[in-house]
């Protein structure tokens, strides 16, 4: 949370928070957290550690070739970038997440990571109805949150860095990010709009408003007597063509 001091929706501003006033600090607990690390002690090494919005198996993730990506940590750059932005450790960061086992270990694992660097993580279990209504009300610091996914990559990133976006509970603004994002919109073409994400994704990793962590693996059963099951990229189910064989 950078903006949300107000609500969602409401007029962005910033927020009192040591993280939400320094790009620095969130530039160095980015650096300090291990991606592949997370999938292996977290999720068993069932999700795909990335840095984007995009899936790598969808046409749009061409919109993060040539941007940086760390799947590991650097605890050398993150620690620079904790010295750039000024502030004496420790610094302390609460973490709003679930409230079942998976939700704990993440934020145990995200805790042990960035404490080396100088952040004091507080984490903050939150029944699930309750988290989403402190976001859109901005009432936390940080949030480990899922989306569901998009086929269309509009839906996995417009609502959430446009200071127009639906979603946009970090209150993130930018003018770069704005007009990248409303130009991929308009584009009449699928290179423009690949250019454009990758306009305003450059900026994002900048500003870090959000940090990318992973993308879900789906994995899906069909018994041998049901055919005709879709399931598209985005983890949903089709079942209007399934039918008893």
């Amino acid at each position: 949370n950078i903006g949300n001091a107000n609500g969602l929706g409401k007029q962005y501003t910033t927020v009192n928070t040591a993280i939400a006033k320094s790009a620095d600090l969130r530039q160095a607990f980015e650096l300090a957290l291990d991606r592949k690390v997370i999938n292996k002690v977290v999720f068993g090494g069932t999700t795909q550690p990335d840095c984007f919005p995009w899936a790598p198996a969808s046409p749009w993730y061409a919109a993060a070739k040539g941007l940086p990506c760390h799947l590991t940590a650097n605890e050398k750059a993150a620690k620079a970038a904790f010295a750039k932005a000024g502030v004496r450790a420790p610094v302390t960061v609460k973490l709003m997440l679930g409230t079942d086992p998976i939700a704990a270990r993440l934020g145990q694992v995200i805790q042990a990571m960035v404490k080396p660097i100088g952040f004091d993580i507080e984490l903050q279990p939150t029944e699930f109805t309750t988290s989403l209504n402190r976001n859109d009300a901005g009432n936390y610091d940080t949030f480990a949150i899922g989306w569901s996914g998009r086929i269309d990559p509009d839906g996995n990133f417009y609502q959430f860095v446009n200071t127009k976006g639906s979603q946009n509970t970090s209150g993130y603004s930018n003018a770069v990010v704005d007009r990248a994002t409303n130009n991929a919109r308009k584009a009449a073409t699928q290179a423009a709009r690949i250019a454009s994400y990758h306009a305003a994704m450059k900026q994002v990793l900048k500003d870090l408003p959000l940090i990318y962590l992973y993308h879900p693996v789906n994995r899906f059963g069909v018994v041998k007597t049901v055919s005709g099951v879709q399931v598209f990229g985005d983890g949903l189910i089709r079942a209007q063509f399934a039918q008893f064989k």
